[in-house]
C-alpha cells in the first residue's frame, strides 16, 4: 500500500504522511513536529519499521498548532489553552492542573 489514493478526477490525495514530508510541507525541522507531538501530547500512528505516520487528522492538528505558536504568537501553554478552548474542555482545570504540576 503507498498510502495515497486516487479520486475520480485523478486527483491524489494522501492517506498518510511521514515525518519528513510533512516537515517539508509545513518548512519546519522534524524535531519540532517530534516534539510538538511530546509537548502536546497526541499519538501517532508508526508503521512496522516505526516510523511516524501521520493520519489527516493528526496533519489538521499539526497545522492548527504550527498557526498558533508561529502565526499567531502563542507560547506553547498558551497554544495549549487555546486548543483546550477550541474543543470546549474546561479550561480552569487546564489552569489548575498546570499550577499543580509547577508544584516542586
Amino acid at each position: 500500500m503507498n498510502g495515497h489514493s486516487v479520486t475520480m478526477n485523478g486527483e491524489i490525495h494522501r492517506r498518510y504522511w511521514t515525518i519528513g514530508v510533512l516537515a517539508d510541507q509545513m518548512g519546519v525541522p522534524a524535531s519540532m513536529l517530534r516534539y510538538w507531538q511530546t509537548e502536546f501530547g497526541f499519538d501517532v500512528h508508526r508503521d512496522k519499521k516505526g516510523d511516524r505516520r501521520f493520519t489527516v487528522d493528526e496533519v489538521a492538528r499539526v497545522k492548527e498548532i504550527y498557526r498558533l505558536l508561529k502565526v499567531e504568537g502563542f507560547t506553547i501553554w498558551g497554544a495549549k489553552r487555546q486548543l483546550r478552548i477550541q474543543q470546549g474542555d474546561d479550561v480552569d482545570q487546564f489552569e489548575m492542573d498546570n499550577a499543580l504540576n509547577a508544584i516542586p
